[in-house]
């Protein structure tokens, strides 16, 4: 038992590395380029640092709310077998705690204080990043399912095909 789920980690870990990653260095590079937090307080040569801990921080709680959440995640390929509580709370529990974790960051590494509008940014960052990977999840389970639904259809296709064959040989003996 403990092995299987071992393997399901890895699995649903290699499906969603590239989509980590990439939520990652956007996060990253949205707070170097637009730097909705200040810096002023942090040494030029560490400011770059700075900025690529937020990207440190959605991975790992990316990768924290996979393993939460591993089971519902592996049956992401049929959309009827997702419970919209589990997916909400997936949702909801990913941008609380990445939330609490950009504050923290902020107040004690970047020695910031904390504002009303540095929550609003926050919040803002984090439900983008979760939107992403929502959006991500429908289109994967949508393009599943057409498959799914093409396979089915050729498989009727050529039933069908073998049944007018069948019937147009009796028909003419």
């Amino acid at each position: 038992m403990s092995n299987k789920k071992i393997t399901e980690f890895f699995t649903l870990s290699r499906r969603n590395l590239k989509t980590y990653l990439g939520i990652s260095i956007a996060v990253f590079l949205f707070v170097l380029f637009f730097q909705p937090f200040s810096a002023e307080f942090i040494e030029f040569e560490n400011k770059l640092l700075f900025f690529a801990g937020f990207g440190l921080i959605c991975f790992l709680f990316l990768f924290a709310a996979q393993i939460v959440f591993q089971g519902p995640l592996m049956q992401q390929e049929d959309p009827i077998l997702e419970n919209a509580l589990t997916a909400s709370l997936y949702y909801l529990s990913y941008v609380i705690c990445t939330s609490l974790a950009f504050i923290f960051y902020i107040r004690y590494v970047g020695k910031n204080p904390v504002t009303f509008l540095t929550m609003i940014r926050v919040l803002v960052i984090c439900t983008g990043a979760i939107v992403v990977v929502g959006v991500l999840r429908s289109l994967t389970s949508s393009q599943s399912r057409c498959r799914r639904l093409l396979v089915e259809s050729r498989s009727a296709q050529d039933k069908l095909k073998q049944f007018s064959e069948n019937y147009a040989n009796r028909y003419i003996e």
